[in-house]
Parts: structure tokens; sequence; C-alpha cells
């Protein structure tokens, strides 16, 4: 009988109508474990080249340090700012679980090894049941409470035991994915012979770049394994030259005389003599015919200079990281022009966007359930002032051309004009009759005559006085002219 071995290699139909994850689903206990630390030797190896590196060490840190920045902003969940009892609420919760130096170790994961792991702990439902239990026996016998009262109360309390009660970091090395085809079923961690399993409700994960539909992250780090490896054998290269010892610096060969000869003796005497730095620059005598070869090499401390350089500077390309962030680089690496500012403000936008998915996913899985939400703070200002700038010549230009339909007796629609002015229905309202008015129309300062009263009454008197004045003058001096 011959086996249809085409069927064994044919591709099934899946059993669900969803996209199918490009990882082999791994939802048994088989996978071959350390007993000793974590599973995932890839990351191991990541992490050793990251502890290896201060090059890389560098590198991530400037990220990890321009993305979390300082304290953040604590708004509702549309934007708008938290009332007084909310925001002290979140400010609790951010210091006393010490969320951003958590968040800052979860960059520090993805940056290395791809992804970051959050945990959000909750009550389980036995536990919850056992406390609103407690409670209730309580305020059973409490005849104060009506039986309304108390299933309000009751029900408040269950919602606040359904909500989070903490956030704290799992170090990626340690985690294990368990998916089918479809879906993430479980979070596995191990380490130091231990195992602790999560549901994905309780894991956050947070994934530096998404390629190839692979449930896994993916970090530079990993593309620049040849890069690290060169960088270690500069290192490497060095360290041993200068672990074997120091090398004569000369070779002085007499050709006619040996040791023990009175010549040789008193030559070697006077090259010991120059070992004192008091005996530099002298002048010594040879008898016979002598040989001085130099042995050292000049140059080896600058040998693989720009290798290295050349190593540094693809590490941070791989990142996005500008020249101007790392000022460590030196000659020609660090001499390259960014015209027009585009590597800086690509590297801003990049920035821009880890901010955004930290925010969008702990936000989404962990804040929304206590009410608030919060915002990275937004230090750089270029993009800011350019945009005002391009607002302020939008505006402009939208004047010269309504001047120019008004010659034509048209103007702009309202639909055109907010949409010039990049303006929604919402953002704008109609002014009433005491805000049409300008602040002099206002106060009426455009009709009132700034002199007093008595100024005023007086006014032809005062002409008067000057136009004798006048007379008196001009008659004095035309006396003056006459003699």
């Amino acid at each position: 009988m011959v086996l249809p071995v085409t069927n064994i290699f044919r591709n099934k139909p899946a059993l669900a109508h969803r996209p199918i994850l490009n990882s082999i689903p791994n939802i048994s206990n088989t996978v071959n474990q350390s007993r000793i630390g974590g599973f995932n030797l890839l990351y191991h190896r990541l992490w050793k080249w990251f502890r290896e590196s201060p090059e890389l060490v560098a590198i991530i840190n400037i990220i990890a340090t321009d993305v979390i920045g300082d304290r953040p902003e604590y708004v509702k969940e549309d934007g708008e700012e938290l009332g007084r009892n909310k925001a002290l609420e979140a400010r609790r919760f951010w210091r006393e679980h010490r969320v951003k130096e958590t968040l800052k170790a979860i960059l520090f994961d993805m940056l290395i090894t791809g992804d970051g792991y959050g945990w959000v702990p909750y009550i389980s439902q036995n536990k919850r049941e056992e406390m609103v239990k407690e409670i209730f026996n309580r305020y059973r016998k409490d005849g104060r409470l009506q039986l309304k009262e108390k299933a309000l109360l009751f029900k408040a309390i269950d919602e606040d035991l359904k909500k989070p009660k903490g956030f704290d970091y799992v170090a990626s090395s340690t985690m294990n994915i368990e998916t089918d085809s479809f879906d993430v079923q479980r979070y596995i961690q191990r380490s130091n012979g231990l195992e602790s399993h999560f549901t994905p409700k309780e894991i956050i994960h947070y994934r530096l770049n998404t390629m190839d539909g692979k449930i896994e992250g993916f970090s530079p780090v990993e593309a620049l394994s040849k890069e690290l490896m060169l960088l270690w054998f500069v290192k490497g290269n060095m360290l041993a030259y200068m672990e074997n010892g120091g090398s004569p610096g000369k070779l002085f060969t007499v050709k006619t005389a040996g040791p023990g000869q009175p010549a040789f003796d008193r030559f070697v005497e006077q090259l010991q003599s120059f070992k004192d730095v008091r005996g530099r620059h002298g002048s010594l005598v040879g008898s016979g015919e002598i040989t001085v070869d130099d042995l050292d090499r000049e140059g080896k401390d600058m040998e693989y200079q720009n290798l290295a350089l050349y190593m540094t500077s693809a590490m941070a390309f791989a990142f996005g990281i500008p020249v101007n962030r790392i000022p460590f680089l030196i000659g020609k690496s660090a001499t390259g022009g960014d015209s027009g500012g585009l590597a800086d403000a690509g590297y801003w936008n990049m920035i821009s966007e880890l901010q955004d998915k930290l925010e969008d996913l702990t936000n989404i899985q962990l804040f929304d359930n206590l009410g608030w939400n919060f915002k990275f703070t937004r230090k750089y200002k270029q993009d800011d002032i350019r945009d005002a700038q391009a607002f302020q010549m939008n505006v402009s230009s939208i004047e010269q051309m309504q001047t120019i339909l008004r010659g034509q007796k048209m103007k702009l629609s309202e639909r055109k004009l907010k949409m010039l002015m990049n303006l929604r229905q919402d953002d704008v309202e109609e002014m009433t009759d005491d805000e049409m008015l300008t602040p002099e129309m206002r106060t009426g300062l455009m009709n009132q005559n700034v002199l007093s009263n008595n100024s005023v009454n007086k006014e032809p008197d005062n002409r008067k006085k000057a136009a004798t004045k006048r007379n008196v003058a001009n008659a004095s001096a035309s006396k003056g002219m006459s003699v």
C-alpha cells in the first residue's frame, strides 16, 4: 500500500475565520525549561550583550529617559482635567505603586528583548465573595441601615473590589506565552525553579515592534549581533595587548663586543643611567659598531578607532538616534550634518510613538478601570513652534484670500473657512451682542470728551488769552525790529 505522503504536508482549513498567529501553538507544559532560571535563552543572550556593552547601555538609557520624562499629567478618559479628589487618588496610586519606575523597567525590556510585561493584580472571585460576606455579616444587625441602603452599599463594595489593586513589573526573560493558533491562552513565568501562571487580563504585554505575525516582539538588538561581537573583539584585542605587558622600546646591537667585555659592560651602564628622567637628552659614547632598532608599534591605541566608532554609529542608527543625541561620538561620525533637522524631528516622532504605545496599553488595561488616565509630558517644543508658525502663516493667507475675493464681491464659505483653519463645528460658537463690541465701545471712551467740565466751560476765555499773548508778542517783535 502506498501512503499519500502529500496529504501529510497539505494545509488544513483553520478552525475559525480569523488571522492565524505566525507562532507554533504552545498549549502544553512540555517545553524544555531551566530549573534555575527563565526558559528563554535568546533573551538571556540579549541581556548578556547589553550588560557587556556600555555603548548599548547609553543608547537604551537615552531612549528610556526621553520617553518616561518627568511626572505625567493625570486626566479623564476624554482628556479633560480631573477633579481634585480623583487627581489626589491618581497621584497617590502613581507614587505608592512606583509606576514610573515600573514603566521604565518595562521599557528597558522592550528595547532590549522586544517584549515588556506588566502585572495587574485583581482580587479573585472567591476572595471577593468572602470579603463581601464578611462585610454583610458586620452590617446585618445594624438597624440604622435600610434594606435598599445595604444593597447599594454592598454593590459599591463589590465594584470597588473588582478594580485593579496595583501594578508591577515582570522580567521578560522569565516569561513564556502559551497560545493556540489564534489567541493567547495564558502567561507562565519560570524563575529559580518556581512557576507562576497569569491570565491575559492580569498581564499587559508591551511589544516594541510587531513583525511577521509573531506573538513576541522584535528588538534591533537582535539585528545588532555582528556589530556587538565586532565591538567585543576590538575591546578584547586591546585588553589582551595591555595584559601581555610592556615591550622594550629599543634594541641595541653591539657587533664588536659581547657580555663580559669592558666596552660592552660600560655601554650597558650608560643605558641604565638614562632610565632616570634627569639623565634624559644626554650624550652616549659607544665603542665599536652599534645598531639601534625601534621595537615600538606606533598608533596601537588607535588601531581600531574607526571600526569602533562605526559600530557605535550603526547601533545608534538601528535605534533611530540622531548624532546630536550621542555626544560621545567623535571624529567623522559626529560631523555629518542634519539637513533641516529631519533626523532630530524623526527621532522625537519615534519617542512620541513609544509614549503613545505605553499610554494606550496601560490606560486601557489598568487606569481606565480606576477612573483616570495618564499622559506623558512632551518636552520637545520644536514641532509646537513650527505648528504655531504654520498656523499664523495660514491665517495671513486666508486674510489675503478674503481681500482678493472681496474685490470680486465674493467670500469664502463657512465650511471652507473652517476647513482651512482646521476648526470643527464644536470649536466655534456665536458671539453675544456684548462680545461684539470693542473694549472702547463697551466703556464709551470713543464718545467721551477727555476734558473736565471746568476746562470745557473756560475754553473760550482760554482762547482769548492765547490770542492776546500772541498779539503782544508780535507787537514787541515789530517794535524791536524798527529800533
